[in-house]
């Protein structure tokens, strides 16, 4: 029996693609099982769920599946460091307010085990026992550097003995190891690898005659499609960068969400020099995103109408961001959550020198400035009394990006510094 394993998919469909059309051709795998957490950090969770539903994948509950179908506080996912936290529950709440109520049907009723007989019931031969994480927990962390003690303790819990098999996923490191004739046996990971290789992976099982064996594929897939989505979509960009390293830390100053020679889209809207950006950002332009204002000339060098505050006044409040309250509309044109202006800006708001004098507190073009930290102190106090304490995660994520992605003397930084400041 050729068991095709497939985990971690995190919404990135394009992968999963890929990975199925991949199966589908080798004519040699007789079952395919899935180990869970098919929802969380991509923008396609309700096309996930029904593209494996499609093809009648029955499979077990991640701990993002199941959070998510009870609306948990966060996903009980580890975190290495306190940025990886925020980007985490940005994640998280993204995936909560855009899964359908189909989708939260079909996670919630993942088991949280199925086990598989592969010479049929009527036989006692091999076991392979499926589980997201552990036997035990599937938040818990079974990485490869586990002791043989480690891994004996959670068979005994599986109830497995020599010749079965324990598969799991969760930290999107493929390995396999036979302790005492029982096998431990991780996927990998389809949508989110951590092992430095972009490829999508999934693992086939092979049992036959009380032999085990298992193969690691790798496949390819259009990664700039996924990233695309991800840069479409309100999650930060970030996750578009981690694809395609495959996990792999990003080095200082290359974070993507903010990088302005990346994004030149971007740098038309705050104050730079408008060069070629209708041709630069054509090609790799999100939905709606506008290279210049309208009506703001190629130099953008026209004076706004009305004073920077009137168009920066949206921002003086929690409420600006759509709190319960609803005592003000969110602002039309700053997508907090991203870090990107995703809509073009009122009339109002022009590009260029102009721009730059009104907003840079009066610091001309060639004037140097220390960065003194106090835009992010004072957006953080701007966000104290929100309901809602995203608003102020999301709010230190974007100047955080604007920190490590432009000079300190760069006029976006200055900008967020100066509305924060304005507004607190």
């Amino acid at each position: 029996m050729r068991y095709a394993l497939i985990s971690d998919i995190h919404a990135n469909l394009p992968a999963l693609q890929a990975v199925l059309d991949h199966i589908g051709a080798r004519r040699d795998v007789d079952a395919t099982c899935h180990l869970g957490d098919l929802v969380g950090y991509a923008p396609w969770p309700n096309e996930t769920v029904a593209l494996l539903g499609g093809f009648r994948i029955a499979g077990v509950a991640g701990n993002y599946d199941s959070t998510v179908a009870t609306d948990y506080k966060h996903c009980g996912c580890r975190y290495e460091d306190p940025r990886q936290e925020e980007l985490s529950h940005l994640s998280y709440d993204w995936t909560r307010r855009h899964v359908k109520a189909t989708t939260k049907a079909v996670l919630a009723a993942l088991p949280f085990r199925m086990d598989l007989l592969p010479e049929g019931g009527h036989l006692a031969g091999p076991r392979v026992v499926l589980v997201h994480g552990t036997p035990t927990l599937n938040t818990l962390y079974w990485t490869e550097d586990r002791s043989n003690e480690f891994c004996l303790t959670m068979a005994r819990h599986a109830g497995a003995k020599s010749g079965d098999v324990i598969a799991f996923g969760h930290t999107h490191k493929p390995w396999h190891r036979e302790v005492e004739g029982i096998h431990f046996l991780n996927t990998g990971s389809v949508g989110r690898p951590k092992d430095g290789d972009w490829r999508a992976g999934y693992v086939v099982l092979d049992i036959r005659r009380g032999a085990v064996t298992s193969e690691f594929v790798r496949v390819e897939y259009d990664l700039e499609e996924a990233m695309r989505g991800i840069r479409g979509s309100e999650l930060p960009d970030e996750f578009a960068e981690y694809l395609r390293t495959g996990g792999q830390p990003v080095p200082a100053g290359r974070r993507p969400r903010l990088d302005l020679q990346r994004e030149p889209c971007a740098t038309a809207y705050d104050g730079c020099s408008p060069t070629s950006a209708d041709s630069t950002c054509s090609s790799r332009r999100s939905p709606g995103v506008s290279p210049r204002p309208p009506g703001c000339s190629r130099k953008g060098s026209r004076l706004p109408r009305g004073s920077p505050t009137s168009w920066a006044a949206p921002l003086a409040g929690p409420s600006a961001f759509g709190s319960p309250s609803g005592a003000r509309a969110p602002s039309p044109w700053l997508a907090p959550s991203r870090g990107r202006w995703t809509r073009s800006p009122p009339p109002s708001l022009t590009c260029g020198p102009a721009t730059r004098s009104l907003l840079g507190a009066g610091q001309s073009r060639g004037r140097k400035r220390k960065p003194t930290g106090s835009g992010r102190a004072a957006v953080t106090a701007l966000f104290a009394g929100s309901p809602d304490p995203l608003h102020v995660l999301r709010w230190k994520a974007l100047y955080d990006q604007l920190e490590e992605a432009v000079d300190a003397s760069d006029d976006v930084a200055n900008v967020l510094e100066t509305i924060a400041v304005k507004h607190a």
